[in-house]
């Protein structure tokens, strides 16, 4: 964004791909609580969630408190417990809705070829990588 500009903020209405009233073919309105919790800033507290979570433990590591194993495993644990609960808070505001659910992607043209080895490729990486990891950590 340039300097000078302000951002335009797009109400959750506008934005919506389902609610709204019946005379426009959605299921009626929703109420008014759903709509101020679907505009918090959910990511930018979680963001926060995670980066104070993250002072304190590299406090508790550099104090000698817990050694660095323990808080490399809480950080990335804390790290997918918010993500985690940021995907169900997002689930949780589209269930009102019924949106439907965006297209799948697809692979392109050049790539189908080889759609069948992907399907049992991404699981043998992640054993491979698991072995790896538990190598390395002993």
């Amino acid at each position: 964004m340039q300097s000078g500009q302000t951002r335009k903020r797009v109400p959750a209405k506008a934005r919506r791909s389902g609610g709204g009233s019946a005379s426009d073919g959605g299921e009626g309105p929703e109420p008014r609580w759903w709509e101020w919790l679907e505009e918090r800033p959910v990511g930018a507290l979680g963001a926060g969630v995670v980066a104070a979570g993250w002072v304190a433990l590299a406090l508790l590591t550099l104090t000698g408190i817990w050694p660095l194993e323990v808080t490399f495993f809480l950080a990335v644990g804390l790290l997918t417990f918010v993500l985690g609960c940021l995907s169900l808070f997002a689930a949780a505001v589209h269930v009102p809705r019924r949106a439907q659910p965006p297209q799948v992607l697809q692979l392109p043209g050049w790539l189908k070829g080889f759609e069948e080895y992907f399907r049992w490729l991404t699981p043998v990486a992640f054993l491979v990588g698991l072995i790896f990891a538990h190598y390395y950590w002993h």
